[in-house]
């Protein structure tokens, strides 16, 4: 693996870890800095601002990044998660706390640019296996990142942040000397449609056949961020587990994902797919999946009978530049 990819699969496993590493030890800080019983509604507003953020500047950095070049917004990115780190360990109360999250849930943004680049290095019979790896580097994400916030929140409750900052500076130096640029800024003035991340959604909405698949699969992950949400707070309410058991535990219950597109190419890959296919033989593939790494095979049979396949509609594709409708 060449050395650019690995600076690139590093980035997305620490934008993983940093959606997961708050979570044990979320109640607690709360706790600390509201001096507040009832800290349910902080964890859910702190949880969905991060989310809200990362879809927001998601097709920003991304124009940015067609309009700029990919490895200096790259760069900005992962300099801002660092120093973001560092203004959450030492966050003094819940505003500070809640303005550090939505910066941390802006710089994990960064992967739109993250996937344009791979696209840009690699060669189109690379591209599938490349992206099952990009799949596979946030399932390590979500495995570490509860365990790392976990184990060092236990000792003290900004250690988490502060690791976090250290591995995205290292990242940040190496990404400085080894990442060169793969696209030609352009002189052309961004689209400012293009930074709208409800315009795909006009499309999707377009196909009626769609709108089913949709609406499960919304519920689907609706369903799977529930119980992220609240699993350190009831663990530590019923179970008064301390942070390194809530990370622990939320590593097994996370992390499911789907090992085929990371398998290697080959008699023997293929034959390791075939294995975790179904007897018919027939490979479901990976479109259908949430943001960690889970996979719904009975989507894809529902998006086949609906008449979709990503080779005829390739704007429903996974945004990987300044377009979020895949233009």
């Amino acid at each position: 693996m060449n050395r650019p990819l690995i600076v690139i699969f590093t980035a997305i496993v620490l934008d993983a870890v940093g959606i997961g590493l708050i979570f044990p030890i979320l109640p607690s800080l709360l706790q600390e800095v509201t001096h507040a019983e009832d800290v349910a509604p902080y964890i859910g507003t702190m949880t969905a601002l991060y989310a809200v953020m990362q879809f927001i500047f998601a097709p920003v950095l991304g124009a940015l990044s067609d309009r700029l070049g990919r490895r200096p917004v790259l760069l900005i990115s992962l300099g801002g998660a660092a120093i973001n780190y560092l203004f959450l360990a030492f966050a003094p109360n819940l505003w500070m706390l809640l303005l550090g999250r939505a910066i941390a849930g802006l710089t994990s943004a960064n992967i739109s640019v993250a996937s344009a680049y791979i696209t840009d290095i690699s060669p189109e019979e690379k591209r599938a296996r490349r992206f099952g790896l990009f799949n596979a580097m946030f399932g390590i994400g979500f495995i570490i990142g509860p365990v790392l916030g976990g184990a060092l929140g236990d000792d003290w409750l900004r250690l988490p942040f502060i690791a976090a900052a250290l591995l995205n500076a290292c990242n940040l130096l190496l990404a400085f000397f080894i990442l060169s640029e793969t696209r030609t800024p352009s002189r052309e003035k961004i689209d400012l449609s293009a930074l709208n991340p409800l315009r795909p959604l006009r499309w999707v909405f377009s196909v009626k056949s769609l709108l089913p698949i949709i609406i499960v699969f919304l519920i689907f992950s609706a369903t799977g961020e529930a119980y992220g949400t609240c699993w350190a707070l009831w663990g530590s309410d019923t179970f008064q587990w301390n942070g390194l058991w809530t990370g622990l535990l939320a590593r097994h219950l996370r992390c499911l994902p789907d090992p085929r597109p990371g398998f290697p190419s080959g008699a023997g890959g293929e034959a390791a797919r075939r294995a975790c296919s179904h007897s018919d033989g027939h490979r479901r593939s990976v479109h259908c999946s949430d943001r960690h790494g889970l996979r719904y095979p009975e989507l894809d049979d529902l998006r086949d009978h609906a008449g979709f396949h990503p080779r005829r509609h390739r704007r429903a594709g996974f945004a990987v530049s300044g377009d979020p409708a895949g233009r």
